[in-house]
């Protein structure tokens, strides 16, 4: 089962990043179309992000819930590491992106950081039945966790549309100002498109993590359902209540990584994004299932190692994208 679970996780990553790097193509594709009115290259451009975004829904449904239901935290985890190596070698050639020596020592440092926080943040999951998943959910400490990482993303939500003006303001006037000029880069502008991109990244990291906790607590509570011969909690509301909100975040973290996607490198947005989505999961974890106790000091400190990789690694891979 447990091989079965590792030979769909790499094919999903691939066809995952493959999903990726189609949908982005299509959006540089648009950007640079020299006829917009040209009814073909309208067509090309939808099929091929149509294409794309068929393929990363597939590996996530089906390949997502095939790896949960059969593989362990301390496999899944990085496993899903194999998607940055995925998304460097199609960013390379599919988009034609520099594969440097910065790109390889980020993928690396990223996939090191995600096997730690897996390996030393792993911890034996008992069985639970609705009432307990739903007791976890009406603690506290994980109502004030779910509640300020909601502000943290309504905070770069409501940061964003100042970003927008700015961005508009910036290309309505310097193109008046310096159109004598018949080259002329915008600075400014370009760090604007690269922040944007990072904050669509991090909400989608965020929003990802939230929908794997709510996703796990559905298998969980379906398992249990059948396995425990309990189909009684397939009737209750909670159950489907999960359902509705897990499917809401993960078409919420669709809609921010495509919009990431739109203005931001892959091999930005994509480590980001699951930099973001390792330490939330980590931290939904720790206060969703109330174990930060059980955790020794060297995990604790292994963890936040895994964490500084990852977030070298994807300083590593911003550092090139700037170059």
């Amino acid at each position: 089962t447990v091989f079965v679970g590792i030979i769909v996780g790499i094919v999903s990553n691939a066809t995952q990043s493959l999903g990726i790097t189609l949908q982005r193509k299509s959006h540089i594709l648009k950007e640079l179309n020299s006829d917009p009115t040209s009814n073909s290259n309208r067509s090309h451009i939808k099929i091929l992000w149509r294409t794309g975004f068929l393929l990363f829904i597939i590996a996530n449904v089906f390949g997502s819930s095939i790896q949960i239901s059969t593989l362990p935290l301390i496999i899944l985890s990085p496993l899903q590491a194999t998607g940055l190596v995925f998304n460097s070698i199609l960013a390379s050639v599919i988009l034609k992106e520099n594969f440097t020596k910065k790109t390889l020592l980020g993928t690396i440092l990223v996939s090191i950081g995600a096997f730690l926080i897996a390996y030393f943040g792993s911890l034996p999951q008992p069985q639970r039945s609705l009432i307990d998943l739903i007791n976890l959910f009406k603690r506290i400490q994980f109502l004030h966790w779910l509640l300020s990482s909601f502000i943290i993303a309504i905070v770069i939500n409501i940061s964003l549309p100042s970003i927008s003006n700015l961005k508009e303001y910036l290309t309505r006037n310097l193109k008046i100002f310096f159109k004598r000029f018949k080259s002329f880069d915008y600075p400014l502008y370009e760090k604007l498109l690269f922040i944007q991109g990072i904050l669509f990244g991090l909400i989608s990291g965020l929003l990802s993590a939230h929908a794997l906790l709510l996703a796990k607590s559905a298998v969980e509570i379906l398992v249990n359902a059948i396995v425990s011969h309990k189909p009684d909690d397939l009737k209750n509301l909670d159950s489907w209540v999960i359902v509705v909100i897990w499917f809401c975040f993960a078409v919420a973290q669709l809609y921010y990584l495509n919009l990431g996607l739109k203005i931001t490198s892959t091999t930005i947005v994509y480590p980001l994004t699951f930099c973001v989505f390792n330490v939330v999961n980590i931290l939904n974890g720790l206060i969703y299932f109330d174990q930060l106790e059980k955790l020794d000091n060297i995990d604790i400190f292994f963890i936040f190692f895994g964490v500084l990789l990852i977030v070298i690694g994807v300083s590593s891979l911003s550092w090139n994208f700037n170059d």
